[in-house]
């Protein structure tokens, strides 16, 4: 159903994060920082995977997969000297194929968790834009409950992964 579309490119760029954390930690370290800006220069993830493994080899070849990934995954834009990018829209279905990732029992989930949550962060989507994705989750009847009370804020989920995936796809 979502062949060629968006959420499933990022349903593959979560799991690729899931796969490789070094590309959560290049995300979360050289492109949020920069989220302001906008762009970063493709040199400078070269310079991080340097410091983080100084005796590697193949940091040209790491450094254009992380390139290479982030750009297949929508995630950034890149020529052949800098990568540019911004907060993305999120997109539903991969929301809620994230969030059942992540919280994968059914039940009351700390809504600080999914908002401060390394995995969700890394996929640039607008952290804006999270309260208002789960309610229409919960209007699609995906999630079943937002709970803003005081200083309590919880969001309810209702299926296991397996069962929400069917449901996307149905």
């Amino acid at each position: 159903k979502y062949e060629g579309m968006k959420d499933l490119r990022d349903v593959c760029v979560y799991r690729f994060c899931k796969a490789e954390p070094l590309m959560i930690d290049v995300v979360s370290e050289i492109l949020i920082p920069a989220i302001g800006i906008g762009k970063v220069k493709r040199h400078r993830i070269h310079e991080y995977l340097i410091e983080r493994f100084p005796e590697s080899k193949s940091i040209a070849d790491c450094t254009k997969a992380i390139v290479d990934a982030l750009s297949a995954g929508g995630i950034v834009r890149a020529d052949r000297t800098q990568l540019s990018f911004a907060y993305r829209e999120i997109s539903p279905p991969s929301f809620a194929f994230v969030i059942y990732s992540e919280f994968p029992e059914p039940g009351m989930h700390d809504l600080a968790k999914l908002e401060q949550n390394r995995h969700i962060l890394a996929m640039l989507w607008n952290p804006t834009r999270i309260l208002s994705t789960l309610y229409e989750l919960r209007n699609l009847e995906l999630i079943s409950r937002i709970s803003e009370i005081d200083n309590v804020r919880q969001f309810t989920t209702k299926w296991r992964l397996e069962e929400v995936v069917t449901r996307i796809t149905s």
